[in-house]
């Protein structure tokens, strides 16, 4: 028998497709994975920088938007350093828990976006930790009336990412910062 001619070239063009549909539906499996390991990984996001672990946790990460719902944000910072350590903030907390969605802030009610200024200083002895806590509502403070209480509505269902902006100044006294955390919140 005698090969028809651009037999090969057609055999060839048919493997190269062939390798292309399994690099294609490989890589869709392979990010399809990362997407279902990321939503199964742990409930905090966890940072070491200069003997501290910063560590944020979002309990439930999944919400419902409804009145009565809400979560529990805890940022804490874990001295493990072999001697205590002295964080100085320049407000009146250590640290800013803002909600942002598509990376613009949307104050939910809960939040805190502002620092009222005031020099404050915390001591944390080794091996122990500095906590703060945010109880979130899934209400959008909107604006303020004549008689200060905001009006508020109930935010829009999407994906949101509570992040802690800390204002720490100085460490034992030497000026630095402490680098942002972020968690993802689902509000339903």
């Amino acid at each position: 028998m005698g090969k028809k001619p651009g037999g090969s070239l057609v055999l060839g063009f048919i493997m190269k497709l062939k390798i292309s549909f399994i690099t294609i539906v490989t890589a869709g499996l392979f990010l399809a994975g990362c997407e279902l390991q990321q939503q199964s990984a742990e409930p905090y996001s966890d940072i070491s920088t200069d003997g501290l672990r910063l560590q944020l946790e979002v309990e439930p990460a999944q919400i419902t938007v409804n009145p009565e719902e809400e979560f529990t944000v805890t940022y804490s910072v874990q001295n493990n350093n072999p001697e205590k350590v002295k964080l100085v903030s320049g407000c009146t907390a250590f640290a800013r828990g803002m909600v942002f969605r598509q990376e613009e802030v949307v104050r939910l009610e809960g939040s805190s976006d502002v620092c009222f200024t005031a020099i404050s200083s915390y001591e944390i002895p080794a091996g122990e930790k500095l906590e703060l806590e945010w109880q979130v509502k899934p209400f959008s403070l909107k604006t303020y009336p004549d008689d200060r209480e905001p009006d508020t509505t109930l935010a829009e269902a999407g994906k949101y990412t509570f992040r802690v902006k800390p204002d720490i100044m100085k460490i034992n006294g030497e000026e630095t910062s402490l680098p942002d955390i972020e968690r993802k919140v689902v509000l339903k």
